[in-house]
């Protein structure tokens, strides 16, 4: 089943309230990877704010056109490279400009008509609706979020 624009737009605030949970933990604690060779939470907090940073600079404006777009080549040097750079950031910056940035891409979502929503984009090869686009998104945000769920749990 595709999520309506109004589940998307629930499940997106939901996020902001998970990471407005986190502010209260502490900097050690949302910095130790979660795991040997995973990110910590800040970085995967970065991961999701360099993604709906890039949705809303480099994908919405094209997509809302119906312009396709290509897909991302070498995604991982480009997370690589973000996630160095985010490291020398604050904490709590990050957390609040994932909270930032997030707001701002549920604005652009909820400016949508019902026909841009509804639209096929595509995206390189791949064809597919908005909705379909921004479920795998929150897809995506809710494996994220629970790889940090289970690690706070042991914590």
């Amino acid at each position: 089943m595709i999520y309506s624009k109004e589940r998307i737009i629930t499940l997106m605030r939901g996020s902001i309230q998970r990471v407005i949970r986190y502010i209260d933990l502490s900097d050690c604690l949302l910095r130790i990877p979660m795991e040997v060779d995973k990110w910590s939470i800040f970085e995967t907090i970065g991961h999701l704010t360099a993604w709906d940073q890039f949705i809303l600079k480099k994908r919405l404006p094209h997509l809302i056109q119906g312009i396709p777009v290509s897909p991302i080549y070498n995604i991982d040097v480009h997370i690589e490279k973000y996630m160095k750079d985010i490291r020398q950031i604050p904490t709590y910056e990050i957390l609040r400009y994932f909270i930032q940035v997030r707001k701002m891409l549920i604005t652009q979502i909820m400016q949508m008509s019902d026909k841009s929503w509804r639209r096929i984009v595509k995206i390189g090869q791949k064809e597919q609706t908005m909705a379909q686009y921004f479920q795998q998104l929150i897809e995506h945000d809710e494996k994220h979020f629970r790889q940090i769920d289970g690690y706070l749990e042991k914590h």
